[in-house]
């Protein structure tokens, strides 16, 4: 895959000069090489002889308009989603990148569970739990796996119940419908981050329906709720618990009860949002907690390129010693 160029602005134009693109929009100008991955983000007009120059040199554009809505043109990327293919195909490969996204999201999850100052008692518990289970995932199938994962959240969503205030109602990880405050929040935080992953993958060329852990099925994105395994409690779960140790999220305010479940209102997203962004945006010695996320995502594709010889999940505590 070439070199991934951005371009962001409204009513841009692209012209081809010479070799390169030049885009001009109302607030920037930039050149562009037509032989790279370019992805453009916000209202514009391209001329047909830019288009033709990125299909002569192989390059690939992708259009991105209002909510993550992507068209896609030229894909030499092809032969990396081949590769992603072969991988979900070969049990063993398959099972080892499931395995290992598993254990690292498990080893994420009693990060969190210290860092959120759960009680010693119940993370010690916890601890012992989770590792019994861990000893499982040795040579288990997918399913097997998906049950093992359900296990260690259930472990992990009790432990996080004893500091979650009761007036929210929050009592186990409730979903499609929320059936608790908590849950909806989650949920719709869980749902910010899988739409950054989405993009990342598709900007790095990977095919979002093609998961390891998590069965694709239609056109439901498996592969960025596989890495979202890796990122959700150090992303959305730290982000969105202190709105309600806090007390931060009002009951009368910021929830709507309907259909049988429990829904954030407008205020409701909007706190929410305002804290998953901030969480998606602070800057680390790495870069913005974005960044890692595409970092994560280059070490899949380095390792479905054959560049490195297994693929290294995302923990908390790999960042922290960074």
């Amino acid at each position: 895959m070439g070199k991934v160029e951005e371009f962001y602005d409204w009513g841009y134009t692209l012209k081809l000069k010479g070799e390169t693109i030049l885009a001009k929009g109302v607030n920037k100008t930039k050149r562009l090489s037509p032989s790279s991955r370019l992805i453009l983000s916000g209202v514009g007009s391209l001329s047909s002889e830019v288009f033709w120059k990125i299909k002569e040199l192989q390059g690939e554009l992708i259009l991105e308009r209002g909510q993550l809505e992507l068209y896609y043109f030229g894909r030499p990327s092809n032969e990396l989603v081949l590769s992603q293919l072969r991988a979900y195909l070969d049990v063993e490969v398959c099972s080892q990148i499931a395995t290992s996204i598993l254990r690292a999201a498990s080893l994420n999850k009693l990060k969190v569970l210290e860092v959120l100052s759960v009680p010693r008692e119940i993370l010690e518990d916890v601890r012992k739990k989770v590792r019994t289970l861990l000893k499982t995932l040795s040579g288990t199938s997918l399913s097997r796996l998906m049950g093992v994962e359900a296990a260690i959240s259930k472990v992990y969503y009790s432990a996080l119940r004893s500091i979650i205030p009761e007036e929210y109602g929050f009592t186990a990880r409730t979903r499609r419908p929320p059936e608790d405050c908590f849950s909806a929040a989650l949920s719709f935080g869980n749902m910010i981050l899988y739409k950054v992953i989405v993009r990342q993958l598709i900007k790095r060329g990977l095919d979002p329906r093609i998961g390891f852990l998590h069965i694709p099925f239609r056109d439901r994105p498996s592969l960025a709720l596989d890495v979202a395994e890796e990122f959700r409690q150090f992303v959305v779960d730290v982000a969105v618990t202190p709105l309600f140790t806090s007390k931060s999220m009002s009951l009368n305010k910021d929830f709507e009860y309907k259909d049988g479940g429990v829904f954030l209102s407008r205020s409701g997203r909007a706190k929410t949002s305002k804290v998953v962004y901030h969480r998606l945006n602070l800057k680390t010695t790495a870069g913005k907690v974005l960044d890692l996320i595409d970092c994560q995502v280059k070490k899949l594709v380095d390792f479905l390129n054959g560049e490195v010889d297994h693929y290294e999940p995302f923990t908390i505590e790999s960042y922290l010693r960074q």
